[in-house]
């Protein structure tokens, strides 16, 4: 089982400054 997780903090979109950064996906 591979799992990788990063954290998504490049989700910018119109400088929406939300939880994003404390988001980690897993696949």
């Amino acid at each position: 089982m591979g799992l990788t997780c990063r954290r998504r903090s490049q989700l910018r979109e119109g400088g929406r400054r939300t939880t994003t950064d404390h988001h980690q996906l897993c696949f």
